[in-house]
């Protein structure tokens, strides 16, 4: 399996992240990372009492699973030596990574589940922008059975109004109570005044999508599906990332607090990858 990705991270996968909040980077990962992850995947599924955290909406037609890489497996192995970490850092321009939280979704074939719209920095108690998600496909990924969507751009509005919105969730209500809920895109995709373009990537095991943290985005449902829809969502930590106390937001679990302001570092958060010193960053 490899450590490094198979193929360069360009200035046009810079530049498509700086620009629309989120791009699609295929062809990263060997197939055998695909094949074991996918084991391990129908092992967790199976034994998923093993795992203490279930992820916001967890439900019979749709399974989320979080910190699975704090177990010993195949799940540790990912976030702490696949290609993920450098492929985070390379398009973020990071000088080091921090691994903190992976996310296993399954959404079964006739799925009603729909993941409305929302960000994920409504459930970090950090600021700063570099806490991305990294969306790793481990079945074929259409619209049919609920591919992500995205408001291309749209993270650059909430940034400069200081934006978090606040959602709500099958285990809750998450993010300030007084912020406001994120809009239905899906309404205001045809409105003639809507000037973001909402953009979906079919997928194919190995292919990822990464995205910023304030990038709204959701699914659909799977009720028409031919294959489940199966991705596993890892969250790194950039160099710009403090952390911040936040209404709503979520525990970080064998964490009670931080400082106001102290970049998270420790067990909990290992560096994963490091910029070579031979490479300067401006």
């Amino acid at each position: 399996m490899n450590r490094n990705p198979l193929l360069p991270i360009s200035a046009e996968h810079q530049a498509t992240y700086e620009r629309d909040g989120v791009v699609c980077v295929r062809g990263m990962f060997d197939q055998q990372w695909c094949d074991e992850l996918n084991k391990a995947v129908t092992d967790a599924v199976e034994h998923a009492d093993r795992y203490e955290y279930t992820g916001p909406s967890n439900s019979k037609d749709f399974v989320s699973i979080i910190y699975l890489w704090r177990h010993s497996g195949l799940f540790r192995d990912y976030i702490l030596e696949s290609p993920a970490a450098e492929i985070v850092g390379r398009v973020l321009g990071c000088q080091r990574i921090r691994a903190f939280q992976d996310h296993l979704f399954i959404k079964p074939i006739g799925s009603p589940h729909i993941m409305p719209w929302h960000h994920d920095m409504t459930t970090w108690p950090m600021s700063g922008h570099q806490v991305p998600t990294l969306w790793l496909a481990l079945s074929p990924v259409t619209q049919s059975n609920g591919r992500l969507e995205f408001v291309a751009g749209y993270y650059k509005k909430l940034v400069e109004e200081h934006t978090i919105f606040r959602a709500s969730y099958l285990k809750g209500d998450f993010g300030p109570s007084a912020a406001p809920v994120c809009p239905d895109f899906n309404a205001l995709r045809n409105e003639p005044d809507f000037d973001h373009e909402i953009v979906g990537y079919d997928l194919e095991p190995g292919d990822i999508v990464l995205f910023h943290p304030r990038t709204p985005h959701g699914s659909g449902d799977a009720i028409n599906a031919e294959h489940p829809r199966i991705g596993l969502s890892s969250r790194w930590i950039g160099d710009d990332i403090r952390w911040k106390h936040r209404e709503g937001a979520v525990d970080v679990p064998g964490l009670d607090s931080l400082p106001v302001g102290e970049h998270p570092s420790g067990e909990l958060f290992p560096v994963v990858w490091e910029r070579p010193a031979s490479e300067a960053v401006a």
